[in-house]
């Protein structure tokens, strides 16, 4: 999946999403006189505002997006805090961490993050523009051997919505983390931005409301399917579900009766959290939240097992 990344202050990103808010519309003319700088300059802030999500562009007009609008009328000291919220869902800089922990240097990390993501600039501004922004948002400290460390401090910010926004971002760095641990890299980026967010939700919900978590990675599972049917060219479009995508994909020899088998199980799962009661008691079914994250697991392990198979044809579990 292409990424575009550029070496602009997340300071700068910030600003305009406030001018931009406060204006209700602007067009880059506007976005120029307000910054007070050249067009070049304009246009790489307001793209790569767009590609974080804090911006949103039709024909020619910007506005901020609803998820940033908490970021548009932040004060100073809480733009950072704000700001980490787009910085933990933005897939260059969770792979960039990813390598780090992985006790890759920062060189070799911004340089691989380039790769997967396809990435057009050089691995030298993508290791200035990640290491820039991690480090206004508190979210990334450097050690001398090349690791990274996640501090979400509060320090002055004493507001609820503020606090209860720090945990929620740190819930879903460190579920991105463990996502692109299990899945690797290379699946990590495959994965289509809503289904990873079905995922997260998975991992971080799964206490609360396990019988959603469980709905919520099947989603993810057939939407993964279907893309991967997709890129073989596989007609899917009557297939109505986990079970008829496998079948199809054992039909056309894409995948082993093994792993057809794997989304007969997974499906045997996804009729009791979704439909809630057994046909044949008249009972409804109560899920655990232990069962429940043994099941993201499961649906994981599933997405890895499939991508390794059908792109790389190695058995994995």
């Amino acid at each position: 999946m292409k990424y575009y990344v550029t070496d602009v202050p997340a300071e700068q990103m910030i600003e305009v999403a406030e001018g931009v808010y406060q204006k209700g519309t602007m067009q880059l003319e506007d976005i120029i006189k307000y910054l007070n700088v050249v067009e070049p300059y304009a246009t790489r802030i307001v793209k790569m505002a767009s590609q974080l999500g804090i911006l949103e562009e039709r024909n020619g007009v910007y506005q901020v997006c609803t998820e940033a609008k908490d970021l548009a009328v932040a004060s100073i000291d809480q733009r950072p805090v704000v700001f980490k919220k787009f910085l933990v869902d933005f897939e260059p800089f969770v792979l960039f961490c990813y390598y780090l922990l992985r006790e890759n240097t920062l060189e070799d990390a911004s340089r691989k993050v380039g790769v997967v993501c396809e990435i057009g600039a050089g691995s030298r501004v993508i290791l200035r523009t990640l290491r820039g922004w991690g480090s206004y948002s508190n979210l990334l400290k450097e050690t001398k051997d090349g690791k990274i460390a996640v501090e979400m401090e509060e320090k002055k910010l004493e507001e609820i919505y503020v606090r209860e926004l720090l945990k929620a971002t740190q819930d879903v760095f460190n579920a991105n983390l463990f996502i692109a641990y299990k899945v690797g890299d290379e699946i990590f980026d495959y994965l289509e931005r809503p289904d990873r967010h079905l995922l997260v939700d998975a991992l971080t919900k799964y206490g609360q409301t396990p019988k959603d978590v469980i709905n919520y990675s099947a989603q993810a599972f057939e939407s993964f399917l279907r893309h991967l049917g997709h890129m073989k060219e596989i007609d899917l479009t009557k297939a109505t579900g986990i079970l008829q995508i496998a079948s199809e994909f054992k039909g056309k020899s894409i995948i082993l009766e093994e792993h057809r088998k794997m989304c007969e199980f997974l499906s045997a799962f996804r009729n009791p959290a979704g439909h809630g009661i057994s046909k044949e008691i008249l009972e409804h079914w109560t899920v655990e939240k232990d069962s429940a994250l043994e099941i993201v697991l499961l649906f994981l392990t599933a997405i890895r097992s499939y991508y390794r198979y059908t792109v790389h044809k190695e058995l994995i579990l």
